[in-house]
């Protein structure tokens, strides 16, 4: 959770656009926290998936961060195209 803030403190430079962005990400957080036992049920941790979200995400992440210091370039679209396969 503080890298996610962190993040947003220094790509938004504008504070209104700062504002809104820690609200909506504030308001998604606890709507997942509500929403979440509700909507997954409580049980074992499945490792498995565990391993595939974060195959799939960290990759994401990666690019995004890679796209915003270095531009758009191929090893931006690869990571991208990793982290949808």
């Amino acid at each position: 959770m503080p890298s996610c803030l962190a993040l947003i403190t220094n790509m938004l430079t504008d504070a209104r656009e700062r504002a809104l962005a820690i609200g909506l990400w504030a308001t998604t957080f606890a709507l997942g926290m509500a929403a979440g036992p509700l909507v997954g049920g409580t049980g074992r941790v499945d490792l498995l998936s565990v391993a595939l979200s974060l195959g799939a995400s960290l990759p994401l992440v990666y690019a995004i961060r890679h796209a915003d210091t270095h531009g758009f370039d191929t090893h931006t679209t690869a990571t991208l195209v990793a982290s949808a396969a």
